[in-house]
């Protein structure tokens, strides 16, 4: 599993130059963004 990032659009003229669109607010570690195979309600997780 990996970190997710919170990222935020910046407004036009926070931007530095091209590709420059988002600041990070946040880093979300695995534990805390995905939820364990076994307690999934989805269909498709074979228990």
């Amino acid at each position: 599993m990996h970190d997710l990032y919170l990222v935020q659009v910046k407004m036009p003229e926070e931007s530095k130059g091209p590709g420059d669109f988002v600041k990070l607010v946040a880093t979300i570690p695995p534990d805390q963004a995905f939820r364990p195979l076994d307690r999934s309600r989805c269909g498709l997780v074979v228990k």
